[in-house]
């Protein structure tokens, strides 16, 4: 590849395997080879790929320009399994760093009205996908140009990181519906490390494309959009509260079996088996702490519970699965199981200033270390 008309040539060759290249084309801001095998190899989206000029690449951070992103969803069938698979639906985003960096790399997404619609981070979590899923980060940011893939509209952290590299392709893509987010455009900012001065920004914008095909106005994907997202800040709320009192319960039970080996202090120990038992009932009614897998909560005793509720609601009514205006129905059931959240949510507060309160004053007046909650 060359940057100064023929003057001087790198290495584009990523993961291409040694074959002669019959034809070149760009299409739709990608890079299309043919080989002699009859193979077709892409590299997607060359904005970074120009933008990366050797003063770029001197920066200690870069975003680079992203093509406008589809909302479409891909079409799946179980008989697809084991083939090329087609790219990953969402904004595609590359960036650069100069340096393995010290600190986390966290890139936030802002729709047009200012909302953080998706959080990612390279800080490795808890495993939840199989070892060799790439949707689980292991690893810190190498120095290198990385890509990642956003999505819109959806809960949680999670990172997808790739290297720049070619696809192989069997067939046009193939797609059906729409992806989950609205159309218009978004906001990227990456950070590295912890704020303040030292801390490195960039940002960037993303355009988000309509489906063609899709014949739903503007005004119903918002509703669709502004339902999700007010069935993914319930379900975060309801989080909140069940890991305050998962913590305030377990810190309660700890509590009262260390202090059953004393044998002296019977007040404190049934103080905190009535806060164990009272945490223990407010979880029981946020969710069902003893389903095992997602289809076990109605199997188990208590059956699906609010954050089961909330997000079936998220999954199936809103924008995750469809463009359409959520029904009556769904937006009224999402309204009063988010009223029951912000109750339990009282009752977690009440508890803070009332039960533990007192806990804690007993524990302080005899030297026992405190409670505490995470939010």
């Amino acid at each position: 590849m060359s940057r100064d008309a023929g003057a001087s040539f790198e290495p584009l060759k990523l993961n291409l395997p040694a074959v002669a290249v019959t034809d070149i084309e760009t299409r739709h801001g990608d890079l299309v080879l043919g080989t002699r095998g009859r193979g077709i190899w892409v590299l997607e989206d060359l904005a970074a790929l120009r933008e990366a000029t050797p003063a770029a690449r001197n920066s200690e951070l870069q975003l680079f320009s992203s093509k406008p992103a589809y909302r479409f969803r891909n079409e799946y069938r179980w008989s697809e399994e084991g083939g090329l698979k087609d790219p990953p639906i969402g904004a595609q985003i590359s960036y650069w760093l100069k340096a393995k960096p010290a600190g986390d790399l966290s890139m936030e997404i802002f729709d047009a009205h200012g909302r953080k619609v998706r959080t990612l981070s390279s800080v490795a979590r808890k495993s939840m996908y199989e070892a060799d899923d790439p949707d689980q980060p292991t690893e810190a940011p190498e120095p290198e140009l990385t890509r990642t893939r956003a999505s819109i509209a959806s809960s949680g952290t999670f990172v997808t990181t790739a290297h720049a590299a070619w696809r192989r392709r069997r067939s046009m893509r193939r797609t059906r519906g729409r992806p989950d987010g609205g159309a218009g455009s978004l906001h990227a900012q990456a950070r590295v490390g912890a704020p303040g001065s030292q801390q490195l920004t960039a940002s960037r914008e993303i355009e988000v494309l309509a489906d063609p095909r899709a014949g739903v106005s503007a005004e119903d994907v918002r509703a669709s959009v502004d339902f999700t997202l007010a069935a993914r800040d319930a379900m975060d709320r309801t989080l909140d509260a069940i890991e305050n009192v998962r913590a305030a319960r377990e810190q309660a039970d700890e509590l009262g079996a260390r202090l059953a080996k004393d044998g002296t202090q019977a007040d404190l120990i049934a103080q905190a088996s009535a806060l164990g038992k009272r945490c223990a009932d407010i979880e029981a009614r946020l969710h069902n702490p003893k389903a095992e897998v997602v289809y076990d909560i109605l199997a188990q005793k208590g059956g699906a519970q609010l954050y089961s509720q909330i997000s079936y609601l998220y999954a199936v009514t809103g924008a995750e699965s469809s463009d359409y205006p959520p029904p009556q129905g769904s937006r009224e059931r999402l309204a009063a199981l988010d009223a029951e959240v912000a109750a339990l949510g009282s009752e977690v507060q009440s508890l803070r200033t009332n039960e533990i309160a007192q806990l804690e004053a007993a524990l302080n007046a005899k030297g026992v270390p405190r409670i505490l909650l995470p939010h």
